[in-house]
């Protein structure tokens, strides 16, 4: 019985001590725990020399494609299939192929460039991207717009 008491007094006199002398938050000596962040541990190379390890990282970056084939279908004066905006970067060319289900003209604006449209048969617009903008290409007869070639500056 005299230990189970020792026990239950020490105990309590512990936690007094620890009470009476922890530092209020905001005070001198409390640090707030850093928070917590789920992220992935770095990956560690130890398979390769340095001089190898910095080859790696200072790979060109990607290299943007000079030429671009894009294809679309007309149906009933609307765009039927294919990208309605054509993203591209000044000095890239687009290769813009077209199936119509009626005769007519497409024609893309700000470039002035018209193609005939043959019933079915695909027809190509070829265009060097020389200026930044939108462009909308329209059904010339309709005068309906069926998307658009948004250029943008190159970073050169």
């Amino acid at each position: 019985m005299k230990i189970a008491a020792t026990l239950l007094v020490t105990a309590g006199l512990l936690l007094a001590a620890w009470y009476a002398f922890k530092p209020a938050p905001g005070e001198q000596g409390f640090v707030a725990a850093p928070p917590v962040v789920d992220a992935p541990a770095p990956q560690i190379d130890t398979q390769s020399t340095p001089a190898e390890q910095l080859a790696a990282e200072e790979q060109p970056a990607p290299v943007v494609p000079t030429r671009v084939a894009v294809a679309i279908e007309i149906r009933g004066g609307r765009l039927h299939s294919g990208p309605q905006v054509v993203k591209l970067v000044q000095g890239q060319t687009v290769a813009l192929t077209v199936r119509s289900d009626r005769n007519d003209e497409l024609h893309l604006h700000g470039y002035d460039i018209a193609m005939p449209l043959v019933a079915g048969e695909p027809a190509t617009m070829t265009v060097e991207a020389t200026r930044s903008g939108r462009f909308e290409y329209e059904i010339h007869s309709l005068h309906a717009a069926i998307g658009a070639l948004e250029v943008y500056p190159s970073s050169d």
